[in-house]
């Protein structure tokens, strides 16, 4: 079973949030382009550089080191919340990227709506988890700042095994037909609360009601994968 939960908890309270964006904004020159003008990330992140396993390890390795030395207490306030969320142990990996931070500067922020392409959190897979493992997975987005017109998560009531199924029976082909027989629903985001996918929904990054210029839309980032013999493995 899949589904789109907004507990009722404050993960960041206003003076983490406002460490974070100090320590974020001090470490600018860490910032990775991944989409002109201004869509950066701060931290590796296995769905831009998971295709690169060549490369991933000196990456991984340096990008947990700054995060653990600029973010620690945030990243331990994130545990606690999967501890008490999930009810079981939670790990980092130390082979896999720790959570890390979505950065869209103003001229990047889609306003009234979006093109961004659904997609589903497929990210395991260049961790090393079978397909299998897809109904134990979760992804999980804590804003830390957001425009002046808010942030948005859109997502559609059909997660990958049903759009699996759908295909087999001859009734879509690809996710376009998805967005043809269901209306997107949207989910707005408070800052520095939870918002967490279970299982594998179709979904996309939202648009803003509004956008003013120096505004950002700042969020931490991660997954979880429930591994047999380690628990809950938490990375990004």
């Amino acid at each position: 079973m899949w589904a789109i939960e907004t507990p009722d908890v404050e993960v960041f309270d206003r003076a983490r949030r406002d460490q974070i964006l100090n320590d974020i904004f001090r470490l600018r020159r860490w910032w990775t382009l991944r989409v002109e003008p201004s869509f950066h990330t701060l931290g590796c992140a296995l769905y831009q550089d998971g295709p690169e396993p060549r490369f991933l390890a000196e990456r991984v390795r340096a990008s947990n080191e700054l995060l653990r030395d600029h973010f620690g207490a945030a990243l331990e306030d994130v545990r606690s919340f999967m501890l008490d969320y999930v009810g079981g142990e939670v790990r980092w990996r130390d082979d896999l990227p720790l959570p890390g931070f979505h950065i869209f500067g103003a001229d990047a922020i889609a306003v009234g709506e979006t093109h961004i392409s659904p997609h589903f959190d497929l990210q395991f897979e260049y961790a090393g988890y079978p397909a299998s493992v897809g109904r134990d997975v979760l992804s999980l987005t804590i804003p830390i700042q957001v425009p002046t017109g808010g942030a948005s998560l859109e997502y559609w009531p059909v997660d990958l095994p049903e759009f699996e199924m759908l295909s087999r029976a001859g009734e879509v082909t690809a996710v376009a037909d998805i967005l043809r027989r269901h209306e997107v629903r949207r989910v707005w985001y408070a800052t520095g609360r939870p918002y967490v996918q279970r299982g594998l929904p179709l979904h996309r990054i939202g648009p803003s009601a509004r956008v003013s210029p120096g505004d950002f839309r700042i969020s931490l980032q991660c997954h979880a994968v429930l591994d047999d013999d380690d628990g809950w493995i938490v990375y990004w």
